[in-house]
């Protein structure tokens, strides 16, 4: 994939992600029940954290990455949400902000090969794709909470619901 498109397109599916975001008040981004236990707010800062560990991860071109990596993924997520769910919603939007912004300046950084070449990253398997690992933990990150998120709106919230677009309500 080219670097002019893969930025193109994560920027195109984080601005959906946002316009989505922009449709909830800030009083309901903390209720639970959007995807299980989770609220809107602990999702935002569930998509952040694995954003920020991307961005780590190209930054430093080696897999030195948080030592939740280590967990199952239900427990790496149950303690990614724990460790956002007492902060203010500002502190997680903002977290949230500063790590895609970290993500793109990083994949900015790379060259086209960077992308496609897993032996240019010491400790990444050989037969992982970067960009692929990327879009992994962003853009297709939405993918699988979007539905979630304005399920949740149609259900609890259905006039919020009614500016979904068709695009917005079945990102995929």
């Amino acid at each position: 994939m080219k670097k002019a498109h893969f930025l193109a397109r994560l920027q195109a599916e984080r601005q959906t992600w946002e316009d989505v975001l922009a449709l909830i008040d800030e009083g309901y981004m903390g209720e639970q029940g959007v995807s299980g236990s989770w609220s809107v707010k602990d999702i935002i800062g569930h998509v952040a954290w694995y954003e920020e560990q991307m961005a780590a991860i190209l930054e430093n071109r080696a897999l030195d990455v948080s030592d939740l990596w280590f967990r199952s993924l239900e427990e790496r997520n149950t303690a990614i949400v724990e460790q956002n769910r007492q902060r203010p919603l500002h502190e997680v939007r903002e977290d949230a902000r500063r790590a895609f912004e970290r993500l793109m300046a990083a994949i900015e950084a790379l060259s086209e090969e960077d992308l496609t070449d897993a032996a240019r990253f010491p400790d990444m398997p050989l037969d992982w794709v970067p960009w692929r690992a990327i879009a992994a933990n962003s853009y297709a990150h939405y993918h699988q909470h979007l539905p979630e998120i304005c399920h949740w709106l149609q259900t609890t919230y259905p006039l919020l619901a009614s500016f979904l677009t068709p695009s917005k309500s079945n990102p995929g």
